[in-house]
């Protein structure tokens, strides 16, 4: 057996997703969604628009480091230009179909962002 260091271990991690879509799942509130997330914290979860939830792996090393740069450039623009606020991948956002994603890094503008209840 290989011995693994700390970064080819993370490279090790399947890119694959768990997919949910049962009876269960298509009757979960957002409410409920919430808690099961909540309830998770070290899952990477997201909803589809038709309901399905897929729990994702943490990233691995290169996509971790990729996601980080794409933060870190968004937070440099912010600070440069002041206007609306920036989230990381732990950022959970309730598109127009309904669907709950978190992208790696996400902008509001502060238009935007005075409408949010």
């Amino acid at each position: 057996m290989a011995t693994l260091t700390p970064a080819s271990a993370l490279t090790a991690i399947s890119p694959f997703a768990i997919v949910l879509h049962d009876d269960l799942t298509s009757r979960m509130t957002e409410e409920e969604f919430w808690t099961f997330c909540c309830q998770n914290p070290d899952l990477r979860i997201e909803r589809a628009a038709d309901q399905t939830i897929s729990i994702m792996p943490p990233a691995g090393y290169e996509p971790g480091f990729r996601s980080g740069e794409a933060f870190l450039q968004l937070g440099i623009w912010h600070r440069q230009h002041q206007a609306g606020i920036v989230f990381d991948s732990s950022t959970g956002f309730t598109l127009p179909d309904g669907a709950v994603r978190s992208p790696d890094a996400a902008w509001v503008s502060p238009e935007r962002d005075a409408t949010v209840v």
